[in-house]
């Protein structure tokens, strides 16, 4: 589990595919240190295992499906990527609980630069309709957020300043892809309310 909150902006180096999987290295400084393989860490919210590292680089195997589903399919060397250590029973919960699980990629829209604002708009599909209400949280690419402005077809987020500094957020233009986990408790209770009305 995670809580979006976000560590380290860590830089792509390679992407390879091996016999039944990718591989992807990723350049970090801080992780490094407090992590040992077999760990979880999210990469751009995608829960993966730590496979190997050194003083300066992470290292993960990507089944196909992940691969597939997630944004890590459109990954070039040096791209920015956010990381998260997995939390600890005795962290401090500041984000919202995230699971690693993706479920979509989305496109952003449009933003909303102006007067030092930085709102994010991102297509909606009819799918994930129930998923999302008015200042519930989403994690884009990992980052716990909370939603604005939601349309039948669309919804934003306003990222501070703070967090568009210190994640690759602040980078998204329109056309953009980013990886999406609608909260965990609203999945529950929609399943719930599909079983209850079956």
């Amino acid at each position: 589990m995670f809580s979006g909150i976000i560590e380290e902006v860590g830089t792509v180096k390679s992407i390879s595919k091996k016999q039944g999987c990718y591989s992807i290295a990723v350049g970090s400084s801080k992780i490094t240190g407090s992590s040992n393989k077999g760990d979880s860490i999210a990469v751009d919210g995608v829960c993966l295992t730590l496979t190997g590292k050194d003083k300066n680089c992470l290292e993960f195997d990507i089944m196909q499906e992940t691969f597939n589903s997630t944004k890590l399919k459109f990954s070039r060397i040096r791209d920015k990527v956010n990381l998260e250590s997995a939390l600890k029973m005795s962290s401090l919960l500041s984000g919202h609980i995230i699971s690693g699980h993706i479920d979509s990629v989305l496109k952003v829209l449009r933003i909303d630069n102006s007067m030092n604002n930085f709102k994010v708009y991102l297509e909606l599909p009819k799918k994930f309709q129930n998923l999302i209400v008015s200042k519930g949280s989403v994690a884009l690419d990992g980052v716990s957020l909370t939603v604005q402005d939601i349309r039948r077809d669309s919804f934003a987020v306003a990222i501070i300043p703070y967090t568009k500094q210190w994640t690759n957020l602040g980078s998204l233009r329109a056309g953009s892809k980013v990886n999406v986990e609608f909260d965990i408790i609203a999945k529950y209770l929609d399943r719930m309310r599909s079983i209850a009305f079956s």
